[in-house]
């Protein structure tokens, strides 16, 4: 072989059976309207509704590592939706970790704030997601009592009003309301870890 000629580096196996399904699960949430919408949401509450394309551009970013990794997607672990949200979450880590890193201060501690801070507005926005994702799972009686009490301040007795339902009842739907709610959160966090 002659020193001009390169070895064209091997090709990749093809995909085994199971790693085909697991690219068809990834393919079907990636092409999911619904999931697209969720993620773009979470990217705008990120970066501001006025950049959308900012956004557009990490929901893509994160679409293409899920789709590289997806032989790595475990079904029994998490659902697809929220495995590709992880990469998008970690996305932003790795952002505000670059934006950290290039501030240039005598002060560590000055350095320290401004990436702790992104960090936590980060799982409080991850944390809005998933009281979302568990709101909108709530049948609608039970959203519009949580919708009045906690978005709308109203209290109970305009709320029993507007709804055309005694006070009791009122109080009844918002206990069952939250401990719907409070289950989801636990068979999310279950199911995360295990």
């Amino acid at each position: 072989m002659s020193q001009n000629q390169t070895h064209a580096p091997p090709k990749p196996p093809p995909p085994t059976r199971p790693e085909v399904e697991l690219l068809k699960i990834i393919r079907a949430a990636l092409d999911d309207e619904s999931v697209q919408r969720n993620l773009l949401a979470y990217a705008q509450s990120k970066v501001g509704y006025r950049n959308a394309i900012q956004a557009e551009d990490l929901v893509q970013e994160a679409c293409e590592r899920a789709w590289k990794k997806a032989g790595t997607y475990d079904a029994d672990r998490v659902s697809p939706e929220l495995w590709i949200h992880g990469f998008l979450r970690n996305i932003f880590r790795e952002n505000c970790r670059s934006q950290s890193k290039a501030v240039t201060t005598s002060n560590w501690s000055d350095l320290q704030s401004p990436a702790s801070e992104l960090e936590r507005r980060i799982d409080i926005s991850d944390a809005r997601f998933r009281v979302q994702k568990y709101f909108e799972k709530l049948p609608l009686e039970f959203r519009a009592v949580i919708r009045m009490k906690y978005f709308e301040d109203a209290d109970g007795s305009e709320m029993a009003k507007r709804l055309g339902i005694s006070h009791e009842n009122v109080r009844t739907r918002i206990y069952r309301a939250m401990n719907m709610l409070r289950s989801l959160a636990v068979a999310d966090k279950q199911e995360g870890q295990s």
